[in-house]
């Protein structure tokens, strides 16, 4: 690739920057990518109507649909022109049959309406990548830019019909005062040569947009390769290794020339004769009075240009169009087909507003479902009926419910702590807690939580005094279960006391 002739800055830069790169490429050779554009799809347009004269709408469709192969010779005039080598319109024309025939049939069927085109046309055409090679190559230039090409494709789409819609007006507003014409009617009319009238703004608005489209596209691309593949540093380097390349005699000569022209320019400028600016006063002006003026209007008003007479012809066509009968009526602002598209904006705005707000909301509930499901009102109402329900015979793989617990749960772990079954009686003092939980408290501990997420749990749903109770077991535990380290026999006592209280004692208050 000859980067020393290359004709923009090759710097990295954001996808929109380079989008604005684009337009400036699309802006300096514009008239050479719409010459291509014209030369290969207009005779293409033409031969459409004549044969589907009596299907207009079929033929502007087909030629929307094709609009991948044009697409393809205002690329090849960028590629080349990108390196100061703007080929000819007979060189682009020999050269599109080859380029239409790459991969002509996945073009126009599965990539016909990627909203990247215009990005991924540069890997089909310049690099000649199929099959998993494009798509792998794909992969990674879409990492930072395939969003900057979806919304050029989108906006793009509507830029199209807006220009459609303002050449519509632009006719609208040439119209002679006093007729009026149904647009709607004209618009939905199955007239062929409205119709392909039709079709002809709709073109225009496509030959107009596609430099842009894919000059911003192929702009994307190269800053993606730029990025990818550090072309600013290759091109730095071997701008300095042409500078230590240059002869030194050169560079000696031309410092030479440049100091005479400095010595020269400063006597030059040393003889110079001077010559002040004389001021001059301005002109003093005529000061104006109410008859002066007065007169001075007259006379400008009786000139030939404030008394011309024209007359306007309107065409045959153009009068039968005309629907309003009663000449002395005043046109109106807005024509009926008018006022009806503004109204179905209007509610089409409406109702995607609405549809905003709802999606808003949903998710809003779905991301703070927790928080709502606890503060709802109803929350104590909907805790306590999941405290009815039934206890699971086994959570974390211990078994809990009180069918699993002995009668006196304190008398048994204080009896296996002094026999040395430290493990069991520990254990059997969590699942009693767990239970009681579960039954007197209304704590669901989900199957898949830690000992942790059970602990923060315990918190949120129970006063501090259980909270605080249930970490300092699950920490004994803990320690025991995975650390195996048998804690003092006093805390142990302290943890039995804790319990009896809370689960036994407070249960048995009125």
């Amino acid at each position: 690739m000859q980067f020393d002739r290359i004709t923009v800055e090759v710097r990295p830069r954001s996808p929109w920057e380079a989008l604005d790169l684009g337009i400036m490429m699309a802006r300096e050779w514009w008239w050479p990518l719409l010459k291509a554009w014209l030369a290969v799809s207009l005779p293409v347009f033409i031969v459409l109507h004549l044969v589907l004269w009596n299907s207009p709408v079929i033929a502007i469709t087909l030629m929307w649909w094709l609009k991948p192969l044009w697409e393809r010779a205002i690329l090849h005039i960028l590629s080349r022109a990108l390196f100061g080598e703007l080929p000819s319109l007979k060189e682009t024309l020999r050269a599109f049959p080859s380029l239409a025939r790459r991969q002509w049939l996945a073009s126009l069927t599965l990539r016909r309406l990627s909203l990247t085109r215009s990005m991924d046309l540069p890997v089909l055409q310049l690099e000649g990548l199929a099959s998993k090679a494009r798509s792998l190559r794909l992969r990674t230039l879409h990492k930072s830019s395939s969003n900057a090409a979806f919304w050029l494709t989108t906006v793009a789409m509507h830029v199209e019909m807006a220009l459609y819609f303002a050449v519509l007006m632009l006719v609208y507003l040439f119209l002679p005062v006093g007729v009026d014409i149904d647009w709607f009617q004209v618009l939905s009319s199955e007239e062929n040569a409205l119709v392909v009238g039709q079709n002809f703004l709709v073109y225009l608005a496509m030959s107009l947009i596609a430099p842009f489209y894919i000059a911003c596209g192929f702009a994307l691309y190269l800053n993606r390769r730029t990025v990818l593949e550090a072309w600013d540093i290759e091109l730095a380097f071997r701008r300095l290794r042409s500078q230590v390349d240059q002869p030194r005699g050169g560079r000696r000569t031309g410092s030479r020339a440049a100091l005479s022209i400095f010595w020269v320019t400063i006597l030059l400028a040393g003889f110079a004769p001077h010559s002040p600016a004389l001021a001059e006063e301005p002109p003093v002006r005529e000061v104006l009075t109410a008859s002066s003026a007065q007169l001075t209007i007259e006379k400008i008003t009786a000139q030939e240009a404030f008394h011309q007479q024209q007359t306007t012809s309107i065409p045959k066509w153009l009068d039968e169009l005309n629907l309003d009968d009663d000449e002395e009526k005043p046109s109106k602002l807005l024509s009926p087909w008018m006022r009806d598209a503004v109204l179905f904006l209007a509610r089409a705005s409406e109702l995607i507003l609405w549809l905003v707000v709802l999606a808003l909301i949903l998710i809003f509930a779905h991301r703070y479902r927790d928080w709502l499901r606890e503060h709802l009102p109803g929350a104590g109402a909907r805790r306590e009926n999941s405290a009815s329900e039934a206890v699971p015979s086994v959570l974390f793989g211990l078994p809990v419910g009180h069918d699993s617990l002995p009668d006196d749960v304190i008398g048994q772990v204080q009896s296996g702590w002094r026999d040395g079954e430290h493990r069991a009686a520990l254990g059997l003092l969590y699942r009693a807690t767990l239970t009681h939980l579960m039954e007197s408290h209304a704590v669901r501990f989900p199957p898949s939580s830690t000992e942790g997420e059970c602990v923060a749990l315990v918190t949120r749903n129970t006063c501090h005094e259980v909270s605080d109770f249930f970490s300092g077991l699950t920490s004994q535990w803990v320690q025991l279960a995975y650390g195996h380290r048998i804690p003092p026999e006093a805390r142990v006592e302290a943890l039995c006391s804790q319990w009896q209280h809370l689960f036994v004692e407070k249960n048995r208050e009125p």
